[in-house]
């Protein structure tokens, strides 16, 4: 009898044991299938909300991404005082020191730039605007590059303070790495020349959040980028053709 017992006791407990093992394996799956619908639901805000901002130049003020599933959103304007990254040789990244709806600079002076590998050189271009003068923001206002005043300048030596910028018009700054990678990039701004006062947030730039839900499970994308659209005419590349090019 007291060996029954005890085996009757034992797979009762195995049998507890594994239901309890399945039980939480059906639990983690649709964990797993719930966290999946919040993600593209944060997703499908996102697409949204680049829509508005880039085809439709429009910032919502509503929270609800206006989606069937649920979804709220966030445009945040961004106030971090400094870039921080590592630039592959060639590679540019800009930066918009104006807002081109009302025409209004940023009221940068000085820029500092510092990187740690001092063997790889770095080009600057400011191409400038008055500060009176139309600045274009979307893709059917054409400005060739060759009419924007350009100022370029070679930067070696791990660190560089640039004070070609006045407060009183609007510039576009453009850095590339040249020869080798810029790593540990840091670029700030400043209202004073020769990196005087405060630094100044980041120009032009805007944190968009998405959250979404899912039963009991939340996701939630972030991106960060430009306000505006990029300018047209600054390229990275050219194309060249001795023929005419077709679509």
């Amino acid at each position: 009898m007291l060996y029954a017992v005890l085996f009757v006791a034992g797979i009762l407990s195995s049998g507890l044991l594994i239901s309890q093992i399945i039980t939480n394996n059906i639990r983690n799956a649709g964990s797993l299938v719930n966290s999946a619908k919040a993600f593209y639901s944060a997703e499908s805000g996102m697409e949204k909300a680049l829509f508005e901002l880039r085809k439709m130049d429009n910032i919502p003020a509503t929270e609800d991404c206006e989606i069937s599933q649920i979804c709220s959103w966030q445009f945040l304007p961004d106030e971090k005082k400094e870039l921080r990254l590592s630039l592959p040789v060639e590679q540019t990244v800009q930066f918009d020191l104006f807002n081109p709806t009302g025409n209004l600079s940023s009221g940068t002076e000085s820029v500092s730039v510092i990187w740690e590998n001092a063997d790889a050189w770095l080009e600057a271009s400011f191409y400038v605007f008055e500060q009176n003068e139309f600045v274009p923001s979307s893709p059917n206002e054409q400005t060739a590059l060759a009419d924007l005043p350009v100022q370029k300048m070679l930067l070696n030596g791990g660190s560089a303070i640039l004070n070609f910028p006045q407060a009183n018009k609007n510039y576009r700054l453009r850095v590339k790495a040249l020869r080798e990678e810029a790593t540990d990039l840091v670029v700030k701004f400043y209202p004073q020349e020769n990196l005087g006062g405060d630094s100044l947030p980041l120009p032009n730039i805007l944190t968009i959040k998405t959250v979404g839900e899912y039963a009991e499970n939340t996701a939630e994308v972030a991106v960060v980028l430009p306000r505006y659209q990029p300018l047209l005419g600054l390229f990275d590349y050219v194309l060249f053709s001795e023929s005419a090019l077709k679509k």
